[in-house]
This record gives C-alpha cells, sequence and structure tokens, in this order.
C-alpha cells in the first residue's frame, strides 16, 4: 500500500477513529456479511460475535501500526468532566468542545467529534492535517477551523 508520506512525517488515528472502524466492521459481522480472506477463516473459529469483534479489533490495531505505521494516539483531558450552563450540567470536554464548534461548521455529529478530536489532538501531539473520507465542503470547512484539513486523494489525484 503506496501512502504519500514525506520522509519523518508519520499518520496518526484518534481512538475516536479506532472506534469508528471497529463499529463499521462489527456490524459486517452482526449482518452475516462475510470478510476479505484470511479474516474470514479466523472468523470461523470463534463461537459468538463478541469474540469475533473483540479478535478484529487487535488486528485492525496492529494492521494500523505494523503495516501502516499509524499510531493511535488521544489525550486524557479530552474526558475530564466540565461545568457548563446554568444548570450545571456535567460533560467531558471533547463534548462541550464539539457542541461549541456545532455553531461554527454544519456537520453531522461524528463528522464534528472527528474534527473537534483533530483539532484538540493537534494542540497536545503537534498533528497538523486531518485526514477523512468525508466529501463535505472542505473549503468551507477549512476557513471556519483551526485544523488543516484535506481529503484522501494523493497530491497525483487532483
Amino acid at each position: 500500500m503506496t501512502l504519500f508520506l514525506k520522509k519523518g512525517q508519520k499518520l496518526y488515528a484518534s481512538s475516536f477513529t479506532l472506534v469508528e472502524v471497529c463499529s463499521v466492521i462489527c456490524r459486517k459481522i452482526v449482518k452475516g456479511e462475510l470478510l476479505i480472506d484470511p479474516l474470514q477463516q479466523y472468523m470461523d473459529l470463534f463461537r459468538n460475535i463478541e469474540d469475533e469483534c473483540r479478535y478484529l479489533m487487535l488486528q485492525v490495531i496492529s494492521f494500523l501500526n505494523s503495516k501502516l505505521g499509524v499510531e493511535i494516539v488521544d489525550n486524557r483531558q479530552l474526558y475530564d468532566f466540565e461545568t457548563i450552563g446554568k444548570d450545571y450540567v456535567e460533560l467531558p470536554k471533547i463534548f462541550r468542545e464539539t457542541i461549541e464548534l456545532s455553531s461554527k461548521i454544519n456537520l453531522k455529529t461524528k463528522d464534528l467529534l472527528h474534527l473537534a478530536y483533530a483539532q484538540a489532538l493537534s494542540k497536545t501531539n503537534g498533528i497538523r492535517f486531518f485526514l477523512t473520507f468525508n466529501r463535505e465542503d472542505f473549503d468551507r470547512i477549512k476557513r471556519q477551523s483551526k485544523a488543516t484539513i484535506t481529503d484522501r486523494r494523493s497530491p497525483n489525484q487532483g
């Protein structure tokens, strides 16, 4: 697999991204969809869906790390509870940041969470780009966000 990275560049994924990838795969298992071999051969060894999904999560982490060089990153402070509003509602910091972002950018909740994670992790891990398969209006998002956003296409794809 060709990744379009310059020397010294690294790929990161948030724990939220990992959850989403595993969720997509487990939904396929629950629906009874077959996976590509050799994964399907391993899935046939398990007796229940929970064990299959747990195994696949470990395989996804291993593949991202060892084959693609992707490091899963997070920051515990994103989950610190903050009191907000006159009714003193407590929310994890990442949710408060997502709510604030929702007034600036019109995206679905999942996409807002991805962007909020990208912005927060860019501050703590020096991440400069947010890689996504989303086909939203990236010029608008770039203008309205602090994160640098790029789509999944290589420079050669235009």
